[in-house]
């Protein structure tokens, strides 16, 4: 008898399966992925920096504004962030960068994005940095070396 209640489980488990895989939505590409969030969190690229309060200035040049926001949640994923930075033009958000410090960290950090967008491909900017472009949105990640222990993720708004 416990040998039939386990084959009937067995056979009701394999008959639910695929019909729960496949009514599961597919989570898109890293690129689309990328367009498809069009920014960091609850901030868009193109927002107005006055739809976002309260944001301290950090550094301003000419039209170039970069702020931080207050309060903020220093983490992605679980992973400490040292500080965010948004970066807005006058057509609006244009930029957001954040930073962790450690090669313990900069590993996980680099882990939850490959979770999150998948692989990514080699970048151009350093050795060993990845990318992961959409056709709105780039986002480029820099590890922690041993001359700068800084691990840096840039999201950024194509024109």
């Amino acid at each position: 008898m416990p040998i039939r209640i386990a084959y009937l489980l067995l056979s009701l488990l394999l008959l639910v399966s695929p019909a729960f895989a496949q009514s599961t939505p597919a989570k898109p590409a890293g690129g689309a992925l990328l367009d498809q969030e069009n920014g960091f969190r609850a901030y868009h690229f193109g927002d107005p920096a006055a739809q976002h309060p309260p944001l301290r200035v950090f550094l301003e040049d000419g039209p170039t504004i970069i702020y931080t926001a207050s309060p903020e949640d220093l983490h992605y994923a679980g992973v400490p962030l040292t500080e965010i930075l948004y970066t807005f033009k006058p057509d609006g958000l244009d930029r957001v960068s954040f930073t962790t410090r450690g090669q313990r960290h900069s590993d996980q950090l680099l882990q939850q994005l490959v979770a999150h967008y998948g692989p990514g491909e080699p970048g151009s900017s350093y050795v060993n940095s990845y990318e992961w472009r959409g056709q709105h949105v780039v986002l480029s990640f820099s590890p922690a070396t041993k001359a700068n222990p800084d691990a840096q993720v840039l999201l950024l708004r194509l024109p």
